[in-house]
């Protein structure tokens, strides 16, 4: 099984700013995976299909009529490699969110890895 490493769920998401790109600090749910596993073990059972990432929405979101990118990144063995996005132009609207994005499942065909979403 492939371990999971994340940022804690909760159901709102703050935002940082690092040189224009905000980092969200955590997911709404992954699905499929115990977020109260320490370990984020990801079964294998959810290994073989694409993997649901659900975002809450974020504060603060994109000003009305700018654009603002959702990625989801997946790092294995210190390689980040951009595994989904979506652009969202403001203003924002609660009722599409967590929004979902997908890990691909070609991206877990590793049996045992230690990987990072975020």
């Amino acid at each position: 099984m492939s371990r999971l490493k994340t940022p804690g769920l909760a159901p709102t998401a703050t935002a940082r700013t690092v040189k224009k790109i905000t980092m969200l600090d955590e997911f709404d749910e992954i699905v499929g995976v115990d977020s109260s596993d320490p370990q984020g073990l990801i079964p294998l059972a959810v290994s073989l299909q694409p993997l649901e990432c659900r975002i809450p929405q974020w504060v603060p979101g994109p000003s009305p009529t700018r654009t603002h990118i959702l990625k989801l990144w997946w790092r294995i063995q210190g390689i980040d490699v951009e595994a989904s996005s979506q652009s969202f132009t403001g203003p924002l609207n609660p009722a599409d969110f967590p929004y979902s994005l997908y890990i691909p499942v070609d991206f877990m065909r590793e049996i045992d890895a230690v990987v990072e979403v975020y």
